[in-house]
């Protein structure tokens, strides 16, 4: 029998710890930066990975109950062949980590909750998740190890799995629910907006639609009304294009066609341009009016039907009369 040697338990606890805490703090540092020198898919894989990993770790630890261990007194608690099944337990638990990590990942890939490219706070949101995604996956592939010797067990597991599917989906299906509650209260709102208890309610839901909203930049039907509120709450032209646009730059990087859903979301900023280029004493109206003609552009090539809905809409008013739109339009079938 080899001799015990008190100093290697918190060796083998120790060393495994600090390198992963160290990879993990890594990744939380490099989340900060806005331009990493990653491909997008690298970064998707080392802040759901690495945080999985240690998130693991973390989860084999409470499982062997190292810090009882390590208290001990008694030193034959720990030889060599003891210190190396810690290591190899640390190291399953990191893997049993990323694996978890691995089925985070795929529900949010499946939901696109991902969106590229990352910012800092999506790439610590993404660690967040491959954190906690770690701790439990552990606990599943344990469950599931125990399984193979007890059926009882591994049926335990399976509804473990299934709970945490299911969770996962509620909580989606929870979300949308409350997007579309909020969407509800902010058309309404936008429907009373002449009276002084239409605008208070356009103030009351635009916070709130705008937390929503950010999980879904994609979604058209709530960019355009958390547009409009920004516009009819506060008369903000400018954030109301800053929606519009990053809409417009989420649907471009989906892989869905979708180029109804493109047209009105331009149709809608050139809306907004047109009205910023027409206030009085504008230094930058040539530029906005130039971005106004831009967008309608490409949304009647995304759609033509948009052609004969902007003959319609009181928002271009200001350049009904111009050569260049009669033109556009006319190209169309479509007289002003």
């Amino acid at each position: 029998m080899r001799e015990p040697n008190p100093t290697i338990g918190p060796l083998a606890f120790a060393v495994p710890m600090l390198l992963a805490g160290l990879v993990f703090a890594l990744a939380i540092v490099a989340a900060g930066y806005r331009d990493l020198p990653f491909p997008d898919w690298a970064q998707v894989v080392l802040c759901f990975g690495l945080p999985g990993a240690f998130g693991g770790i973390l989860a084999s630890v409470q499982h062997i109950n190292l810090p009882g261990l390590l208290g001990s007194s008694e030193n034959e608690h720990w030889t060599r062949d003891r210190a190396r099944n810690v290591f190899l337990a640390l190291l399953i638990g990191a893997l049993g980590g990323v694996g978890g990590s691995g089925a985070a990942l795929f529900v949010m890939l499946v939901d696109d909750k991902i969106k590229f490219p990352m910012t800092e706070v999506a790439r610590l949101s993404a660690i967040t998740s491959g954190l906690l995604g770690g701790f439990v996956g552990f606990q599943l592939l344990k469950r599931v190890a125990e399984g193979a010797l007890n059926p009882a067990a591994k049926a335990e597991a399976e509804q473990a799995g299934k709970k945490a599917a299911s969770k996962v989906a509620k909580q989606v299906s929870d979300e949308r629910a409350a997007l579309n509650e909020a969407l509800l209260e902010a058309m309404a709102a936008l429907g009373n907006r002449k009276s002084p208890k239409g605008k208070s309610a356009i103030r009351e839901v635009t916070p709130t639609l705008e937390k929503l909203y950010a999980e879904y930049p994609d979604n058209r039907t709530a960019a355009i009304v958390l547009a409009r509120l920004h516009r009819w709450g506060s008369g903000d032209y400018k954030k109301g294009i800053e929606v519009l646009t990053t809409c417009h730059k989420a649907m471009l990087d989906g892989k869905d066609d979708r180029a109804r859903d493109i047209a009105a979301v331009l149709f809608n900023r050139a809306c907004y341009w047109c009205q910023l280029s027409s206030a009085a004493n504008n230094p930058n109206a040539a530029d906005e009016k130039a971005n106004c003609y831009k967008d309608l552009e490409a949304a009647i090539k995304s759609n033509a039907k948009v052609a004969a809905d902007a003959a319609d809409d009181d928002d271009f008013d200001p350049i009904k009369r111009e050569e260049r739109f009669k033109t556009l339009l006319a190209a169309h079938g479509v007289t002003v």
